[in-house]
């Protein structure tokens, strides 16, 4: 889990409060996607696949698996 600040923390998860979800939470900079759009699609696979929608990339290991913490993290 990435944690900021102090605590006691709010979890960005579908799992806790709804309102507070990565599915729930859209960003207008970044073409109003979620933040689980978002993050899902910037994962590199093997071949250089990326771009894949949440559903499809979701469980799968990124080789870019640093990349994407950061990113997740910054959103």
């Amino acid at each position: 889990m990435i944690q900021h600040g102090t605590a006691p923390f709010l979890e960005c998860s579908s799992k806790g409060e709804k309102r507070l979800s990565a599915f729930r939470a859209y960003i207008r900079r970044r073409g109003g996607r979620s933040i689980e759009e978002i993050y899902q699609a910037a994962k590199v696979f093997e071949g250089g696949l990326t771009g894949l929608t949440w559903r499809e990339a979701k469980g799968k290991k990124a080789l870019n698996a640093d990349a994407v913490r950061a990113l997740y993290s910054q959103l």
